[in-house]
């Protein structure tokens, strides 16, 4: 799967999955408040806290609506509904 996150205008920042699998949805992206929320999130993905640092840290210097992405990850499904995800 490929994970994305974006900063947006609000303040919040933005997780975004698409599946490599055509046609296969995890629907919409979600946007969290707080910066731990979306560090919680990508930890639960399997991302390593060093990766996430760097991100997390690379977003808060970008202008907003900038998307970052993640390298492609197996994310199991119950992981994607766990955190609100839809796997479909």
């Amino acid at each position: 799967m490929q994970v994305y996150v974006q900063k947006l205008n609000s303040g919040g920042i933005q997780i975004a999955i698409r599946r490599l699998v055509p046609g296969v949805s995890t629907g919409p992206a979600i946007t969290y408040g707080e910066e731990a929320a979306v560090r919680s999130v990508l930890a639960a993905f399997g991302f390593n806290s060093q990766l996430i640092d760097d991100q997390l840290n690379l977003l808060s210097e970008i202008e907003t609506q900038q998307v970052l992405h993640f390298p492609d990850a197996d994310i199991d499904i119950e992981i994607l509904r766990g955190n609100g995800f839809v796997a479909i």
